[in-house]
């Protein structure tokens, strides 16, 4: 699962750092929306992190649980779409979807450890994820403040992608010397 984590965080910190150039390839009426793709692919990284965990249940044999966690989801979306959509229209419908995602990634995580434990290592995720959102801030403030656009801009937007990855590296770089050497 860090593995997947890792990669969906780069995925993640690459969108949102080009999507000025991204969003190209979208017609016009459609970039209003933009606004809803880190909170959805947010959402979307919980969801696989869910899909990860999923697999106590499964190999216990208590599936039921899946029906559980899907109940559990469906009234938490259909809840908070009732709540938030009046008041703040598709972006109350990308917030929805990243709770639900969230509150169903921990409750099998929770619920997981008490059944069928997995030493997974969330520090290491959290920090991993944290890490992509403040690279992803840095850019928003990069794009707001320093250089909006040009070529310092995509120069800059590249230097955070790489920071990311370098930072990724240092994190993991020490665990592996330390395979190699047992």
């Amino acid at each position: 699962m860090k593995y997947f984590v890792i990669i969906c965080a780069f995925i993640f910190v690459a969108v949102m750092l080009y999507i000025d150039l991204i969003k190209l390839f979208i017609g016009e009426e459609y970039r209003t929306g933009l606004g809803i793709v880190p909170i959805l692919m947010m959402a979307n990284i919980c969801l696989g992190i869910f899909y990860n965990l999923s697999m106590w249940y499964k190999v216990t044999g208590q599936t039921k649980y899946g029906a559980y966690f899907a109940m559990f989801g469906a009234i938490i979306t259909i809840v908070l779409l009732i709540v938030l959509i009046p008041k703040f229209g598709y972006m109350g419908a990308a917030w929805a979807t990243l709770v639900t995602y969230a509150a169903m990634m921990v409750l099998s995580y929770t619920t997981g450890q008490k059944n069928y434990p997995v030493p997974y290592n969330i520090g290491e995720i959290f920090t991993y994820l944290s890490v992509a959102l403040m690279v992803y801030l840095a850019g928003l403030g990069i794009n707001k403040l320093l250089a909006p656009e040009g070529i310092v801009h995509w120069l800059l937007q590249t230097a955070l992608l790489a920071a990311f990855v370098l930072i990724i590296y240092l994190i993991e770089r020490p665990k592996h010397q330390t395979e190699k050497i047992s």
